[in-house]
């Protein structure tokens, strides 16, 4: 399977969770951990290190799941997956985040910006979608920057703290990438 790789464009290196050693495997549990990362996620519950471990070793076998750490020549920048993989209508859902315990400018750019060169490019896929709360303008604001629509809205979808929250669909297409980024 295609996804099922480690990859490097220029500087930036994609590891699969599945080849990720201990550590690597504590750090980003870490991560996915801290308030600021769970409170964007539809899963906001601490998860156990057992839990983890199992879900990724789950990714060995999954075909429509993918995770990667990504980092750069210095740093650990964040996490890049795709979800809804659709090998045949060559579609996915996109999801990131960064690296919490660093606040450095442009992270999140360089996550997505060579996500969707190995998505678009390298396995030549058509479509691409993410959600995103409703709520999270900074995330919001962030996607439209690098070049996703606004697609439609999923109402009432998620319930927090005894209130319901909207999610927003984003997407982008092949060629709306190709015209920004080629």
């Amino acid at each position: 399977m295609k996804f099922l790789k480690d990859f490097k464009f220029q500087e930036i290196e994609f590891k699969n969770f599945v080849f990720l050693n201990k550590l690597e495997k504590e750090i980003v549990l870490n991560w996915r951990n801290n308030q600021s990362i769970r409170n964007n996620m539809y899963n906001n519950c601490i998860i156990s290190s057992s839990e983890h471990f199992k879900f990724i070793e789950k990714l060995n076998t999954n075909k429509s799941k993918f995770y990667w750490l990504v980092r750069d020549a210095s740093n650990l920048l964040g996490v890049f997956y795709l979800t809804n993989v659709d090998i045949s209508n060559k579609r996915a859902y996109l999801g990131i985040y960064t690296n919490p315990l660093e606040n450095k400018k442009g992270r999140g750019t360089k996550i997505i910006k060579t996500g969707m060169l190995l998505y678009f490019k390298k396995v030549n896929f058509h479509t691409l979608k993410l959600e995103v709360f409703e709520k999270n303008n900074v995330a919001i604001d962030f996607y439209l920057k690098v070049g996703f629509k606004k697609e439609g809205i999923l109402r009432d979808y998620v319930i927090r703290n005894n209130k319901w929250l909207n999610v927003l669909i984003l997407g982008m297409i092949k060629d709306e990438w190709r015209k920004l980024y080629e």
